[in-house]
């Protein structure tokens, strides 16, 4: 049996393998390629088994094979200079301005959800909702009802207008409407 770990949703094998292979004896152990020894591969089941040991049996007796195998290694996040700087990290918890893109974009998918599931303006004032938003965007700012009643419904209905001209400047055969009294 061989481990595998997951990258970028595909599985592949540790660069470890190269040197070691399960023990056909026992499957909680491997045999270097190397030198013979019998290493165990950390756990009594298979969920539980890694491949540290092997990697420091490898840097203990084989240290050339060693700095072979860590060159195939990707670079950990911290190595590859994904850690975050002071000033990344403020920059993640500063508010938008109210008249950002990505503020517009969000205050625009509020629109868009009161719109389609039939809501009323005021659930942007409902503690649940303003919640769920703090969760899931902690830095915009949530208009009020007004907002949504006065500006944001007029540039939904202008853009669904617009998309609905468009599509009667095709060739259209029929159209057909009906509405409920």
């Amino acid at each position: 049996m061989i481990l595998f770990y997951v990258t970028s949703k595909r599985w592949t094998m540790s660069a470890v393998w190269k040197y070691f292979k399960v023990s056909d004896k026992d499957p909680k152990f491997a045999i270097c390629a190397l030198c013979s020894t019998e290493i165990s591969r950390g756990g009594t089941v298979p969920k539980n088994f890694s491949t540290t040991g092997l990697i420091h049996h490898l840097k203990t007796w084989h240290p050339v094979q060693h700095s072979d195998y860590k060159k195939t290694v990707p670079l950990s996040k911290s190595a590859s200079g994904l850690t975050l700087s002071v000033a990344t990290v403020f920059e993640k918890v500063k508010k938008y301005a109210s008249n950002s893109p990505k503020a517009h974009a969000i205050t625009a998918k509020i629109m868009e959800f009161t719109a389609l599931d039939n809501q009323p303006f005021s659930v942007v004032e409902h503690i649940g909702f303003r919640r769920l938003k703090q969760h899931i965007e902690p830095r915009s700012s949530l208009p009020s009802r007004c907002y949504f009643a006065d500006t944001s419904l007029h540039e939904l209905f202008s853009s669904v207008r617009k998309h609905v001209q468009e599509l009667m400047t095709t060739d259209i055969i029929a159209i057909s409407f009906t509405t409920d009294i």
